[in-house]
């Protein structure tokens, strides 16, 4: 069989391992921040608001989405074309999400392949060994379990399109240094390498270490005139600027929210066992899970942090050697060209998750999609560590026929522990089940199994998810307001008030701080909405004076609020403060001309003090 029916048919095999892991997911519901950046994003609902910087200023956006817009405009656009397309049906997006997963292992196929044909692997004969590395790499990416996240969890596509254009940006730059006849198609090739490192800029943040790669793929494998070949990666280098330029000219309001004054050194310590984490994940993908109850480190000397630098200082060092090793290779030794190789995939997967687990504090310490991108680094080198290990031996035949058969049994079982983990994603009960067996003692997981038990209908098994997470992190306000909804439901009106009460404690409390206030993201007008429905409340049961304290709360918070004013005005008016109700009322109709109540009730106001 010649070399281009082998690719054709490695395409095929890839492809058909991806849709068949995959299969089962096209109708998994939108999930967890899926409700806030799609199906509650205003933003994507017309492309108008990819024009319109005015679109951000709609106080109905989620912060979080109005601080990533600007960054991760592609993405977002993504999102918009599949609302177009299908509303929100969830099976288009999917879709979407599987495709870009099969293109990026069809690239990571290239990839390697590329990088067999550079000047440094030129020298020794190679076989059928590209086709095999390749093939083993992309089998390893477009199968593993560890991916599952970032594929159907489909706002996770941040991630996986991110990687798209990364990678697309790579291959296009090491195919345009080649040599062809044309001068024009290295410059296309180039430019696609250029535009697709912008795009990938514009869709997570991740790839601002695009161009260190592009770097490290040309001094490692090409050869030449160092200052031409600077003088060639400038462009590539120039768009590490794209990320900080956004940020500026957004306003500088992007912000990463940290929810227990983790500070940097914490973060960094705890990322070194995370990473050691991850990279258990990859040899053993067992006990996966979508929120990890992850404790947060504060010391460099404490067991898990110290063994864990250690272990990933060892595993830059075996990158190190073997780095060394391949400056002296000859064509009789070709696993000292694959040493190469397997540096290239340590490098890759340090440099690539440097972003995420450095010292840049993010909310949540750890989640499994942040290692989609640094993925293509560790199967890279574990596909060459395998063909090491192959051209170690005096009689490959005989060892492939342990090798092939071996790799074809691993990628075997990952497809099936794959396919049963995206089997969990089925339902949002189903899910979150999982999540509170394996994050007991994590409020917010509690909190979204109790929300999804409460949409089934199942109100008794929400409030008890609703009470531990209230339990387990009493300043939960989210946790309170649900359960105070609940028990407006059922009538028990004592325990609704008390779980008001607990939720604007927490609030008021983070109001008086004003940096704890943004870092909260805590909003004056939602809190005045709760004090005024507290308010309104106990006006309900003619508990004035407690009535009046909520509402004059509420309208020191949002003094635009018409509805405050008006019964503030009305329990002023049955108190007897006739001035003081007729002045609520003038408000009110000051604020909103034409309030039917504020304008009647002052009327009657205004007759009785005729009379």
């Amino acid at each position: 069989m010649n070399i281009i029916s082998n690719k054709l048919i490695n395409h095929v095999l890839i492809i058909i391992v991806g849709l068949i892991v995959y299969s089962n997911t096209l109708n998994v519901p939108f999930v967890f921040d899926d409700d806030i950046s799609i199906t509650a994003n205003p933003l994507i609902r017309n492309f108008n608001s990819f024009f319109e910087s005015s679109a951000l200023n709609n106080t109905g956006i989620e912060p979080s989405v109005r601080d990533f817009f600007s960054t991760r405009i592609i993405g977002y656009l993504t999102f918009a074309i599949n609302y177009n397309l299908n509303g929100y049906d969830v099976t288009g997006y999917h879709i979407f999400n599987i495709l870009v997963h099969l293109a990026n292992a069809l690239l990571i196929y290239w990839l390697v392949m590329f990088l067999f044909s550079t000047p440094y692997f030129s020298e020794a004969q190679w076989q059928d060994t590209p086709n095999v590395v390749a093939l083993a790499s992309a089998l390893l990416f477009v199968c593993h379990p560890i991916q599952t996240q970032a594929v159907t969890y489909i706002v996770q596509r941040f991630a996986s399109l991110a990687t798209l254009f990364y990678l697309l940006s790579v291959v296009a730059y090491m195919w345009s240094r080649f040599d062809f006849e044309s001068k024009a198609r290295k410059y296309i090739l180039y430019a696609v390498s250029v535009i697709a490192a912008v795009c990938a800029m514009k869709t997570k943040e991740i790839s601002f270490t695009l161009p260190v790669a592009v770097v490290l793929v040309e001094f490692l494998f090409f050869a030449g005139d160092v200052k031409k070949r600077v003088i060639y990666l400038l462009p590539i280098l120039l768009t590490m600027l794209v990320i900080p330029l956004t940020l500026l000219t957004s306003g500088g309001s992007f912000t990463i929210a940290t929810s227990e004054n983790v500070s940097r050194w914490d973060y960094l310590f705890t990322q070194f066992s995370v990473i050691v984490r991850y990279i258990r994940l990859f040899f053993i993908p067992v006990g996966q899970n979508l929120d990890y109850d992850y404790p947060v480190y504060r010391s460099l000397f404490e067991p898990a942090v110290f063994l864990s630098l250690f272990s990933l200082l060892s595993i830059i060092g075996v990158g190190m050697y073997l780095y060394h090793l391949s400056c002296g290779r000859c064509p009789e030794k070709r696993y000292l060209y694959l040493c190469r190789l397997i540096a290239f995939g340590i490098v890759w997967f340090f440099l690539t998750i440097s972003i995420e687990s450095s010292i840049i504090p993010i909310e949540d310490v750890i989640f499994e999609h942040r290692v989609y991108l640094p993925s293509v680094g560790f199967f890279t080198m574990i596909a060459a560590m395998l063909a090491a290990i192959e051209t170690l031996k005096a009689e490959v035949i005989k060892t492939r026929k342990v090798l092939i058969p071996l790799a074809a049994c691993l990628v075997l079982v990952l497809s099936v522990a794959a396919y049963h983990r995206n089997g969990i994603w089925r339902d949002n009960v189903t899910l979150w089940e999982d999540v509170v067996n394996k994050s007991p003692n994590k409020a917010r997981s509690h909190n979204n199994l109790g929300m999804y038990y409460e949409r089934q209908g199942s109100l008794y098994r929400a409030i008890e998810h609703y009470k531990t997470a209230a339990r387990l992190k009493p300043d939960y306000v989210v946790a309170h307001m649900n359960l105070s909804r609940i028990y407006a439901m059922q009538g028990l009106t004592t325990d609704y008030l008390s779980e008001l009460r607990m939720a604007l404690k927490v609030y008021d409390d983070i109001l008086r701080d004003p940096k704890a206030a943004k870092k909260h993201r805590v909003d004056a007008v939602e809190v005045a909405g709760i004090h005024y429905e507290l308010g309104a409340s106990l006006a309900r049961l003619r508990l004035y004076d407690e009535a009046a304290v909520e509402l004059e709360a509420a309208i020191r918070l949002n003094p635009d609020s018409v509805e405050a004013h008006v019964d503030l005005g009305n329990i002023y008016a049955l108190r007897g403060s006739v001035d003081g109700a007729i002045n609520q009322y003038q408000i009110a109709l000051q604020l909103r001309p034409g309030s039917v109540e504020a304008r009647n009730n002052l009327e009657i106001v205004r007759r009785k003090m005729t009379k």
